[in-house]
C-alpha cells in the first residue's frame, strides 16, 4: 500500500474555462491557476512515493481530507463541535484532484480506482490530505478500521 500526506490549502477540482480569443482568432481553454498549483503539489508528493512500475489491476483509494477549524468555531467548546467537516468543498471534486494528480505516477489511469472512500473532517492545526492507495482488499480493511474510529469519535461526542 502506498501512503502519503499532502499539506496545504485543499483545493477542489475546477472546471476548465473556455472562451473565444478574438486576437488569436480561436477558442482558448485554461485551468484555474489555484487548481493547477494544487494538482502540481499532489504530483510532486506522489512522485516521492512512485513505485518502480505503475500499480496494476483494480485499486482502492482512501482520502482523509482534514480542514482547519473555521475561525467562528475556535471560540466555542470544540469538544461539542462536529468532527466531520461540512462546507463548500465537494468531496467528488476533492478526490478528483487527488486521482488526477496520481495518474501516470502511482497508476496508469484513474479508471483503475474501483473502491474509494473520501472523508472530510476538521484538523487541530493545519489543512492536509492523507492518501492511501492499494489493493482493494487492503483499502477495504483500512476503510473498516477508519470508519470504526470515526464511529467511536462520534459516539464520544454525543455523550458530551
Amino acid at each position: 500500500m502506498i501512503e502519503f500526506v499532502i499539506h496545504g490549502t485543499l483545493t477542489s477540482a475546477a472546471r476548465a474555462r473556455t472562451w473565444f480569443n478574438p486576437k488569436a482568432g480561436k477558442i482558448m481553454t485554461t485551468t484555474p491557476p489555484k487548481y493547477r498549483s494544487w494538482k502540481e503539489r499532489i504530483y510532486a508528493v506522489a512522485m516521492e512515493h512512485k513505485p518502480e512500475k505503475f500499480l496494476g489491476g483494480p485499486l482502492g483509494m482512501l482520502c482523509l481530507f482534514c480542514f482547519d477549524m473555521p475561525a467562528s468555531r475556535h471560540r466555542k467548546d470544540v469538544s461539542k463541535e462536529p468532527f466531520l467537516a461540512i462546507g463548500n468543498k465537494d468531496l467528488d471534486n476533492l478526490i478528483k484532484g487527488i486521482k488526477d494528480g496520481c495518474e501516470k505516477v502511482i497508476y496508469g489511469n484513474d479508471n483503475q480506482i474501483a473502491i474509494e472512500l473520501p472523508i472530510k473532517c476538521y484538523a487541530k492545526d493545519a489543512e492536509y490530505v492523507k492518501v492511501f492507495i492499494g489493493e482493494p482488499l487492503e483499502i477495504i480493511r483500512l476503510q473498516i478500521e477508519t470508519l470504526e474510529r470515526i464511529e467511536k469519535i462520534l459516539i464520544e461526542k454525543e455523550r458530551i
